[in-house]
C-alpha cells in the first residue's frame, strides 16, 4: 500500500493559513459586526420592519437588536395556524405527484413538511411556550452566521489547501468565499425578519432549519465545488 505524504510548504500552509485567517475574522469582528447592524437597520427601515439596535457601537462579544413594534401574525394566531396547515398538507399530497425524475425535490419537500407539522403541533398545544423572537432568532441567526465564517479557512484547509495551487490563489480563493459569506448573513437574517414580520412565527422553525447554518453549509458546499472545478478545468488544458 502506497503511504499519503505532504510537501513541507504544503502542510505549513495548510496549518498556517487557516489560523491566520481566523485572528484576522476575529480582530474584525467588531467591524463585521457593525458593519452588518448598520445593513440589517437600513433594510429593515426600507422594508417597515420595527427593528432598533441595542447598543450603536456593537461590542466584541455580541450583536443585539430589539423588536419595537407588533407582530403581524403571532404564534398563537388561529388563522395563520389554518393557513399554515393547509398550505403544509398541500405540499405533503404534492410531493406524492412528483416524478421518479425530482426523488431529491420531493423528499426535500416531504422533509420540510414534516419539520412544519412539529411546528404547527407545538404551536397549537403550547403557543405561549415558544422561547424564540424573531429579534432572538436574528441574533442566532448572526452567530452562527459568524462561526461558519470562522470555520471557513479550517474547512478549506481540509479539502482546498491541499490541493497543488500558488499560495497567492489560495489566499485569494478564501478571501472570495468570506467576503460571499460576510454579505450574504445580513441579508439571510433579512429575508427570515420579513417573513416572519408579514407571515407567521409558525414558520420559524423550518427557516432555522433548513435556512440557517445547513444553507449555510450548502452554500460553502456549492462555492468550493466551483473552486475545485475550476483548478480541474486548468489542468485539462
Amino acid at each position: 500500500m502506497g503511504s499519503f505524504s505532504l510537501a513541507p510548504a504544503l502542510l505549513f500552509q495548510i496549518i498556517v493559513l487557516p489560523i491566520v485567517f481566523c485572528i484576522l475574522l476575529l480582530g474584525l469582528k467588531p467591524y463585521i459586526f457593525a458593519g452588518w447592524q448598520q445593513c440589517i437597520l437600513f433594510f429593515a427601515r426600507q422594508l417597515s420592519i420595527p427593528l432598533l439596535a441595542l447598543n450603536e457601537q456593537p461590542d466584541l462579544s455580541h450583536l443585539g437588536f430589539t423588536w419595537n413594534g407588533v407582530i403581524t401574525a403571532t404564534a398563537g394566531d388561529l388563522n395563520a395556524w389554518w393557513v399554515s396547515f393547509f398550505m403544509t398538507l398541500l405540499a405533503l399530497i404534492g410531493s406524492f405527484w412528483l416524478d421518479k425524475h425530482r426523488i431529491p425535490l420531493k423528499y426535500l419537500l416531504r422533509i420540510i413538511c414534516v419539520l412544519q407539522i412539529f411546528s404547527m403541533a407545538f404551536f397549537f398545544f403550547f403557543p405561549d411556550r415558544f422561547p424564540y423572537t424573531i429579534d432572538s432568532h436574528s441574533l442566532n441567526l448572526i452567530n452562527m452566521g459568524y462561526v461558519v465564517i470562522l470555520g471557513i479557512p479550517f474547512m478549506l484547509s481540509l479539502g482546498y489547501y491541499v490541493l497543488e495551487v500558488s499560495l497567492l490563489r489560495k489566499i485569494i480563493s478564501t478571501i472570495y468565499v468570506l467576503i460571499y459569506f460576510l454579505v450574504l448573513v445580513p441579508f439571510q437574517v433579512m429575508f427570515h425578519m420579513l417573513l416572519l414580520q408579514y407571515c407567521s412565527l409558525l414558520i420559524m422553525p423550518v427557516l432555522y432549519v433548513c435556512l440557517g447554518m445547513l444553507f449555510d453549509v450548502l452554500i460553502f458546499v456549492a462555492l468550493y465545488s466551483q473552486l475545485a472545478s475550476k483548478i480541474g478545468q486548468q489542468a485539462m488544458k
